[in-house]
């Protein structure tokens, strides 16, 4: 304290800054009890305003010692067990967490992340910023590290790396479910009182500290100046840098350091400080007795004197920060200061203020009061593992930064350089990302301003055609470097291109020339003609080739209290759900809305009404044809300043009583669906974005601009015909009077290219398009030339697994080959497999709601989510795979040559045939241990951490069990069967010792899945336990109070005993059976050909029975057969949660009754009378009577029902009611109250892809 208090240390601090070139600093000390602070010259040169210890500054890498404090307090939040120091990151972040080679993804754990001892160099020039189009992430960098060499094995060298530190973050965000900005904030910044600290200048200004923000600064030699700029945002960066804080902040941080304070208990000390890994002292430390420098956790361990001495520096362009804490004396330091000759400046300071301290009285005192506090009073001894022979050696060709192959002096060759042209286009690396060449000033040039770190490259040819030296300038125009860039030219052409971008690593960065194929297109025109002519002769042909293939497309389909309303036509396509309210409907629940839905970016708006009576129930709201449309009209507009047109549609409302518009949603469909489908709260950062404002004719604009800050949807209104009256505006609630009103709902967003009713057809189908109109257009609603969607309103995005069992239902009916439906569906699950590990994309994520999740996780990036949650999806790939190509084998070679990577950039330099190949790798490695055991241990079961992960995939859908039926007894089998066919097919697999065999191998262990998965899950019931536990469910279940059906029990029973197959396993350690009745047995129907005789027989037998046996002893009622069915499991829980209103409950799926039906189909004509009674391929259960009887019932007892219900098979799921006197009743899900511990009901599409496959499902009057 004393030197900091002298007269001379201004003069003496002002004196470093001026040598430095250092235009503003703030310095705060900590001895003991006492905090001291300062600011000393200019925040900003150019305006002078003054620095001081309040001024915020980018910390950079000092931000290291913050994130390694939050990994300490998730490995002590007891929330996150398995995050502990000697955790494997591969364990931790298994989709993401994957290293270039096995070793290291294997081997390396969070402690070698945080002492930079993986093995990892830098690979500083591979970051993509903000400017980048695809800029980086913190999940990006973890996911690019596959892709990038290591120079040493793990924990043998110290090799700082600042995206480790990014990846930790990636961890904190994917265990906590916060971005890290909130984790720190509210685990750090928070409890500690540093009330200005941030991540990110964002951050800063977000929280109204913008006036605190100093500038940086760099030295202009040429004028002699400061050039001053703002601080940058670099998302990519998070973690190993990006907090911004001030000296008065960051010493309340080292204060609880030292005293254990706040967040920072002895534990989490305790694991910051711990050595990690170790290097040499430079000369001038050595000089003051400073052998070995250790790196615990964000910071760096020394002794001085016998004293251990903490810290850590930052240094980026225009800012400098440095830090130093000494636990024994309870003292610290920090220095921040805006321009990088900070760190000079602090090194001379905290050199003074050390011995200062170490040498005074009070040091002297504070060391026997501070005995005892965990701090080592000698540097440790750090255990390295052995070396290994690979390890004696020095790494073959490694070469430091003065061991640069130094060509600038080299002699040019006699062989002259190429044309500059030659050497222009993109070069692709998948760690480093495109690199472009281009001609500038009639030389080659390289604008790499895009990376976090951003440079640009003049290059200056040396030799040989293909050796260059590349002058190269940062972002900031600091200085020129050299380095050495090297093209591979073959057979006359650049093929690739080198960079000397990371010397570690003892070879250049290889970026690979991207080609593209030349397609020319003429028009057969006469050889002499005016441009004039040409034009519109191109026009005219280009007219011919449009034709009338995007017609309007309308279509109104009823389910109330829900009236639907489709658009589609050249420009947009839309569904418009008007809600109002029956007599009879739950008030709670249903509510007059008007929702809007558009496919392109799975956006929309929603608004809720309310009569301004308060009289819920009286409010009915309608649309209704007008000279706008019957009823909707379309909305095309361009707009100065957009790159699109704002599309939509529009329509007239009528009320019959004033209303309220109480709450709009505007944006994204997983909003709204939050809002619906949730607690009824909207996220703060979507809401506060939406703004109410009057305009003429007395209306309003309801719009949002979109987190992209660039996209706006829009939602006007405004009195149709009644003219005399305006619409009110208080408090953002819009009232209205009785009448009629105009709505013009519209966004611009890029729209996607819709597959026609005729398009998405085949040639033998095409008379669908007249005998079931809506059928068909509701179809090419939902089907698209890069993907299928998978319903209406709620689900108009990718599904994997929805898309993948559509495509092979109504594989009869669908268009194959070339810009096909078929082809649509298998493209967009192939672009979107997660390339790490085989698994194919459940959902996706985009348009509003994808950049939301981004900046939840600290991202500024509108690129879409990919999620991999399910187990059931990867097995439907192959399958697919499998019929199509049967049926295609031409396809094979154009459709899996496909470039990957234009949806998810993460699979750029592979094809689509290259991510199959890993699809059916997982497949195979993951089967592989039931062939050896066949034990319920090994089968497949829900990802760690998951609560779902099949198609039943709601709160209740497995009943808490993990190892499913479908999965387990059905897809896995068959793909494994298809795997065998595919491998037969040339070009599908590449031909290697991995798939060598395969052809067989497959086949083998397909069979020993098929016949000994089905026994693990059988359970039997006697008659009577069944029949009591009937009596039982009447008696408790809420919905239903009829017949139990008892006696079907014992007519449709296996000689006195129920055989049934458990919904699922509970675990591989309990091992109960999930004894519910269920639908997925239809897989198994569909997609195998059992030949195991007595199973197959005694399955068949089961499945038929529970389709005859009437609800609830079994799955059939008037309405449909129900997807499970608890009755006669004797469990209360079960009873509780699948109930009517359960969307896996006891009701209906369209689907299931056409997967029920198709499954039935193909296992009858099995026993066809065109095969032989004597064939061997004739399964035995053809000839049991009984068996075959039942079966043939069910098939027919299941048609009966379909055909019963045919106006309402489209729809995704249905169910019902049911009283003594009306007996069962059609209800619309959504309209029922909630399961227990459920929030709000779930809303049923009225069109759902999969529930079109009636398309295709006919039945079968052969077995009539």
């Amino acid at each position: 304290m004393d030197l900091f208090d002298s007269p001379r240390f201004s003069h003496r601090v002002e004196t470093l800054m001026q040598s430095n070139r250092v235009p503003g600093l703030s310095i705060a000390i900590i001895q003991g009890d006492q905090v001291k602070s300062a600011g000393y010259g200019f925040a900003s040169a150019k305006r002078q305003e003054p620095c001081t210890a309040d001024t915020l500054f980018d910390i950079a890498s000092s931000s290291k010692s913050l994130t390694a404090a939050a990994i300490s307090l998730l490995v002590e939040d007891a929330n996150f067990p398995e995050v502990q120091y000697d955790s494997l990151m591969s364990e931790l972040l298994p989709d993401d967490f994957v290293m270039s080679d096995e070793l290291h993804t294997n081997t390396v754990t969070v402690d070698d992340l945080l002492g930079h001892h993986t093995g990892m160099p830098g690979h500083d020039d591979s970051y993509m910023g903000i400017r980048a189009t695809e800029p980086d992430d913190a999940r990006s960098i973890t996911r690019s590290l596959r892709n990038l060499a290591v120079t040493a094995l793990p924990r043998t060298r110290y090799i700082y790396c600042n995206m480790m530190y990014t990846v930790l973050t990636h961890l904190i965000e994917a265990k906590s479910r916060q971005s890290f900005s909130t984790f720190i904030q509210e685990r750090i910044f928070d409890r500690l009182g540093m009330t200005s600290s941030s991540l990110q200048p964002e951050g800063a200004k977000a929280k109204g500290h913008d006036h605190l923000l100093a500038k940086g600064h760099v030295w202009d030699k040429k004028f002699m100046s400061y050039r001053e700029f703002d601080a940058v945002n670099c998302p990519e960066g998070q973690g190993a840098g990006s907090v911004i804080s001030s000296a008065n902040d960051f010493i309340k941080f080292l204060s609880a350091l030292i005293d254990r304070n706040g967040p920072i208990t002895e534990d989490v000390y305790q694991g910051l400080t711990r050595p990690r890994s170790e290097r040499s002292a430079n000369h001038r430390q050595r000089k003051v007795g400073i052998g070995r420098i250790f790196y615990t956790a964000g910071m760096d361990l020394y002794w001085q004197s016998e004293y251990a001495v903490f810290g850590h520096s930052g240094d980026i362009t225009g800012f400098g920060s440095r830090f130093v804490f000494l636990p024994d004396l309870r003292f610290g330091a920090v220095v921040m200061g805006n321009s990088s000759g900070t760190n000079s400046v602090a090194a001379q300071l905290f050199r003074e203020f050390i011995t200062e301290v170490v040498n005074s009285d009070m040091g002297r005192q504070q060391l026997s009061t501070g005995a005892g506090r965990g701090i080592p009073t000698k540097p440790p001894e750090v255990h390295m593992h052995p070396k290994s022979e690979s390890q004696k050696h020095p790494t073959k060709g490694v070469k430091g930064k003065d061991q640069k192959r130094d060509i600038t002096d080299a002699k040019v060759a006699s062989q002259r350089i190429m044309a500059l042209g030659a050497y222009t286009g993109d070069y692709w690396n998948p760690g480093y990302h495109n690199m472009r060449v281009e001609i500038k000033d009639n030389g080659l040039f390289i604008d790499a301003t895009d990376r976090s770190m951003g440079f640009t490259a003049r290059l200056k040819y040396r030799r040989d055609q293909s050796i260059f030296d590349a002058q190269v300038r940062d972002a900031f125009d600091t200085g020129d470097e050299v380095l050495m860039i090297e093209f591979t030219i073959d057979d006359g052409k650049v093929v690739r291109m080198g960079m000397d971008l990371e010397p570690l690593i003892g070879d250049l960065i290889w970026f690979d020339k991207a080609f593209e194929s030349l397609i020319e297109v003429s028009f057969c025109l006469p050889g002499k003609m005016t441009p004039f002519i040409a034009v519109l002769l191109a026009v005219f042909y280009a007219t011919l080739a449009l034709g009338d293939s995007c017609p309007v497309i309308t279509q109104q389909l009823s389910d109330p209290p829900y009236e639907n309303y489709f658009y589609s036509d050249c420009n947009t396509d839309a569904q418009v759900v008007v809600t109002s309210p029956l007599p009879n409907s739950n008030l709670s629940i249903i509510g007059p809305r008007l929702i809007v839905a558009w496919p392109a970016g799975n956006s929309g708006i929603c608004t809720f009404f309310q009569p301004q009576d308060e009289k819920n129930g009286t409010l009915a709201i309608a649309l209704v044809n007008s000279t706008l449309g019957s009823p909707l009209g379309v909305v095309n507009r361009e707009e100065k300043g957009s790159d699109y047109p704002y599309v939509g549609v529009e329509g007239v409302l009528s009320f019959n009583s004033s209303a309220n518009l109480t709450v709009s949603i505007l944006g994204s469909i997983r909003n709204i669906r939050d809002f619906t489908e949730g607690p009824s709260i909207i996220n703060p950062a979507i809401q506060n974005a939406t703004n109410v404002t009057r305009v003429k004719n007395g209306g309003v604009l309801i719009s949002r601009l979109w987190l992209d800050n660039v996209t706006t949807t829009n939602l006007w209104l405004e009195p149709w015909q009644n003219k005399d009256i305006s619409l009110s505006i208080y408090n953002d609630t819009v009232g209205f009077g009785a009448g009629f009103y105009k709505f013009s709902a519209s966004f611009n967003y890029p729209q996607l290219k819709q597959l026609s009713p005729q398009q998405v057809l085949n040639n033998q189908s095409q008379s669908l398009a007249k005998k079931e109109q809506s059928e068909v257009r509701s179809l090419s609603f939902f089907s698209y030339t890069d993907k299928l969607l998978a319903g209406g309103w709620r689900f108009l995005t990718y599904f994997g697994r929805d898309t993948m069992i559509s495509a092979l239902l109504l594989e009869p009916v669908l268009s194959a080959r070339n810009s096909s439906a078929l082809e649509a569906v298998i493209g967009a699950v192939l672009e979107r497999i997660n390339r790490t590990d085989g698994s194919v994309c459940h959902e996706e994520t985009i348009g509003d709601y994808a950049t939301l999740l981004n900046l939840q996780n600290g991202i500024y990036s509108t690129a879409p989510g990919f999620t991999y949650p399910m187990i059931d999806t990867d097995y439907f790939l192959p399958v697919l795979m499998d019929r199509y190509f049967s049926a295609t084998p031409k396809r094979v070679k154009s459709l899996l040559g496909t470039k990957a990577g234009n949806v998810d950039v993460e699979n750029r330099n592979l094809t689509w045939g290259n991510l199959s190949y890993i699809n059916a790798q997982k497949i195979m490695n993951i089967t592989a241990a039931f062939e050896k055991e066949q034990s319920v241990k090994n089968l497949i079961q829900l990802k760690k951490g998951e609560l779902v992960g099949q198609w039943r995939d709601s709160t209740y859908g497995l009943a808490n069990g993990r190892i499913p039926f479908d999965v387990n007894c059905a897809l896995v089998p068959a793909a494994l069967y298809a795997i065998s066919n595919l491998a037969k097919v040339e070009g599908v697999y590449p031909n290697n010792s991995v798939t060598r065999g395969w052809d067989s191998s497959a086949a083998k262990r397909a069979k020993i899945w098929e016949d000994n998965t089905l026994p693990l899950f059988q359970y039997n019931l006697t008659a009577e336990t069944a029949t009591s536990n009937l009596k039982d469910y009447l008696k408790e279940n809420t919905f239903y109070k009829g017949s139990t059906h008892e006696d079907s029990v014992a007519n449709y029973s296996s000689s006195g005993k129920v055989v049934d197959y458990a919904l699922a396993i509970n675990t591989t350690k309990d091992e109960e059976k999930i004894r519910i009745t269920h639908t997925d047995t239809a897989f198994r129907l569909f997609l195998l050909n059992s030949t195991h005789d007595s199973q197959l027989t005694t399955f068949l037998n089961a499945t038929a029975n529970a389709i005859l046996r009437p609800f609830p002893a079994g799955l059939s009622t008037p309405l449909g057969i129900v997807v499970a069915n608890p009755a006669v499991a004797g469990n209360k829980v079960f009873t509780a949660n699948f109930t009517n209103a359960a969307y896996h409950g006891t009701v209906v799926w369209s689907w299931q009754l056409a997967l029920m039906a198709k499954g039935l189909e193909r296992q009858l004509a099995r026993c066809s009378s065109s095969q032989s009674k004597d064939d061997d391929n004739v399964p035995a259960f053809c000839s049991n009577t009984d068996v075959y009887t039942a079966l043939k019932s069910a098939y027919n007892r299941l048609w009966d029902i379909i055909e019963d219900n045919n106006e309402r098979l489209q729809s995704e799921v249905w169910s019902w009611s049911y009283d003594s006197k009306s007996g069962y009743k059609f209800a619309p899900l959504g309209t029922l109250p909630p399961p227990p511990g459920l929030s709000s009901g779930t809303e049923s599409n009225v069109r759902q892809l999969w529930s079109l496959t009636f398309l295709a499902v006919k039945r079968n009057k052969d077995f009539a």
